[in-house]
């Protein structure tokens, strides 16, 4: 069975081809445009990876990640933050709220790849 990613960016252009370059990767990819499209999709689907943008519009994706965390059901869903920033204080703060994984964008498809691959095999 395919991994399925929710992938959570406002960006429409970053957001398109980082879901194309996954689905070349043989995962299925459900995308939204901010956490409160994403939440609604995680009442309706069972994700095994989260994918999230820190900033986006009505929910950012810190606050996102709170919010699945707070979910009994979601709450070890692996989740891998993406922010354009690359500060040590930007990193601790994403590891702190709780996110497997933070990666500055751009980011090459093939670490991302990585990432997931790395952060489904830590809850394996």
């Amino acid at each position: 069975m395919k991994t399925k990613i929710l992938f959570v960016e406002d960006d429409v252009v970053l957001r398109n081809n980082y879901v194309e370059i996954l689905e070349l990767f043989d995962f299925t990819v459900i995308p939204a445009e901010d956490g409160v499209e994403a939440m609604e999709i995680l009442q309706h689907h069972d994700i095994d990876v989260i994918v999230s943008d820190i900033r986006m519009p009505r929910m950012n994706g810190l606050v996102f990640l709170k919010n699945v965390r707070a979910n009994a059901k979601l709450v070890n869903t692996p989740f891998i933050l993406l922010s354009a920033h690359a500060e040590n204080a930007d990193y601790e703060n994403g590891i702190k709220s709780g996110a497997n994984e933070y990666l500055t964008k751009p980011i090459r498809g093939k670490d991302l790849v990585n990432a997931i691959q790395n952060v489904i095999a830590e809850v394996q």
